[in-house]
């Protein structure tokens, strides 16, 4: 029961979240495509009793979404929790220079004791938390002869909700021809690769990918970053110092991006118990950095 529950809330609230971009898309002209979108949600199941066996509910704490195509930048976040002390939070832009996508995302959830309308006694509220952002940028190669790009991207995080938590990146270059009908609005991919972590642990990935454009070309580069933590999860999946990305091979001057603006803020104003949990998340993935360079 409590799967289909989970199942039916957060998952779905993602799913329509991200058909938004899609429905319509046909009716843009190709580099119109191009924006930041976040969304997220903190949800909850409803225990009056410590066992399984009881009958319980399920809600919403709080959902965001914000940006979409033509959005240079986007911001959002949900707060949760019988105590308002969890957070669901994204932010996305496109970095100076090269304007490729740049995301960040955090994501809670927690057992806690608490109370519920229509419930005589008090018991177990399972709040979980989701953050997602996605950047598209359009670019246009004006080379006079075909040439190789190659592009590394870095996704960190921390996550200490152990399985129950999970952070995954994924960039994807496609060749900026939408589909007829929509079903492929950014056009067929030319290279794609994905980071995901799953367990607890301060992590550090990284990949490139590499692709050829030739002269009169145009593409897509697509970043998408998810952060969650499950339900039953206790902790949370910061991914709030990354996803960054960088061209490491092809000449950047000879790419004319269509959509210009500064890298979003790192952080968000969470509540005060959050902040601390940020600050020493932050702390080590410093610290992972530091031994990766040495």
């Amino acid at each position: 029961m409590w799967r289909s529950i989970f199942r039916n809330t957060a998952l779905s609230r993602l799913s329509i979240a991200a058909l938004s971009i899609t429905i319509g898309a046909v009716q843009l002209d190709a580099q119109a495509l191009a924006g930041v979108d976040v969304w997220g949600t903190m949800d909850y199941g409803y225990l009056p009793c410590a066992t399984l066996a009881c009958s319980g509910t399920s809600g919403n704490w709080n959902t965001y979404a914000a940006g979409g195509p033509g959005s240079p930048s986007a911001t959002g976040s949900a707060v949760g929790g019988p105590n308002s002390n969890l957070l669901a939070w994204s932010a996305g832009g496109f970095s100076p220079g090269s304007y490729l996508p740049v995301l960040r995302g955090f994501a809670q959830g927690r057992e806690e004791v608490g109370t519920h309308p229509g419930y005589t006694s008090s018991c177990c509220y399972i709040s979980y938390g989701s953050a997602m952002a996605r950047g598209a940028q359009y670019y246009s190669y004006l080379g006079a002869s075909p040439q190789n790009y190659s592009i590394t991207f870095d996704v960190d995080g921390v996550i200490t909700a152990g399985t129950f938590g999970g952070i995954s990146g994924t960039l994807a270059v496609t060749n900026g021809i939408p589909d007829a009908f929509g079903e492929l609005p950014y056009g067929d991919n030319l290279a794609i690769d994905n980071i995901t972590f799953g367990d607890n642990g301060i992590w550090a990935g990284s990949r490139t990918i590499s692709f050829m454009l030739n002269p009169g070309d145009n593409f897509y580069v697509l970043a998408s970053l998810f952060a969650q933590v499950k339900p039953f999860g206790d902790g949370w999946a910061d991914a709030s110092n990354t996803m960054t990305a960088s061209f490491t091979a092809g000449n950047v001057n000879q790419l004319a991006p269509y959509l210009l603006t500064a890298a979003p803020p790192t952080t968000v104003v969470p509540e005060p118990a959050t902040f601390v949990l940020i600050g020493s998340s932050l702390l080590a993935v410093a610290l992972v950095r530091r031994r990766r360079l040495a």
